[in-house]
């Protein structure tokens, strides 16, 4: 038994730097795409031929980041999280810091009403659907728009809402916007249709809840409650 336990620890370490690296990789993965679109957005205003050669790259990379984590949920919800009570207003900096070549680029900014609010969840887990509200809140913000983030305590549960002024989601897609590989009429090019799918596998296997309203050409609001 004692034997067994120790097999058992050292598994879950590895399983635990196996994460720790592959959420790494998907940070440093996700920045290259960053920088490329960058690149394609200069060649562009130049009008060279090259752009639309970076843009298939770029398209296949965003490919290929989807599956990674497609298979990454697969492991992911077969290991343990490591619960914790964190501050949910750190989580949302922390979100904010990742995704801050994103928000450079659309020169879009944002506006944070945040309390001190300690909440039970996996920081590392809930950074990702965080992530991939905020990548999606992004992709469908004009120019210069503003992204807003709110966090409320309740008696029951937490709340946290990211709300933008994009080009929302038409009627019929709404019902379908969770599904693996859903793409939207509003999706752009390229897009494996993954983001609200691992948002909501992500929150789901943590307990909490994710609510998206949304209204073609008027924005959209995603709400997560996190149970105390």
């Amino acid at each position: 038994l004692h034997e067994m336990k120790g097999l058992e620890d050292t598994f879950q370490k590895e399983a635990e730097e196996h994460t720790q690296f592959v959420l790494s990789w998907i940070g440093k993965f996700q920045k290259s795409i960053s920088d490329l679109e960058q690149i394609r957005v200069l060649l562009e205003e130049r009008k060279d031929p090259l752009s639309l050669d970076v843009e298939r790259e770029k398209m296949a990379m965003d490919g290929m980041l989807e599956q990674i984590k497609g298979y990454f949920t697969s492991i992911i919800s077969r290991q343990k999280y490591s619960i914790q009570e964190v501050e949910l207003p750190k989580l949302v900096s922390d979100a904010v810091i990742r995704n801050a070549p994103l928000f450079s680029e659309k020169s879009i900014g944002f506006r944070r009403n945040t309390i001190k609010l300690p909440v039970h969840t996996d920081p590392q887990l809930f950074g990702i659907a965080l992530d991939e509200v905020l990548s999606n809140a992004i992709k469908h913000s004009a120019y210069g728009a503003y992204i807003g983030i709110m966090c409320r305590d309740g008696e029951q549960a937490a709340t946290l809402t990211i709300e933008d002024s994009g080009d929302g989601i038409p009627q019929e897609d709404r019902s379908r916007i969770f599904e693996k590989g859903f793409r939207g009429r509003n999706e752009h090019t390229g897009s494996a249709g993954m983001g609200l799918y691992l948002a909501n596998t992500y929150l789901s296997l943590l307990g909490h809840t994710i609510q998206v309203e949304s209204r073609q050409g008027h924005g959209t609001r995603v709400v997560i409650t996190l149970k105390k």
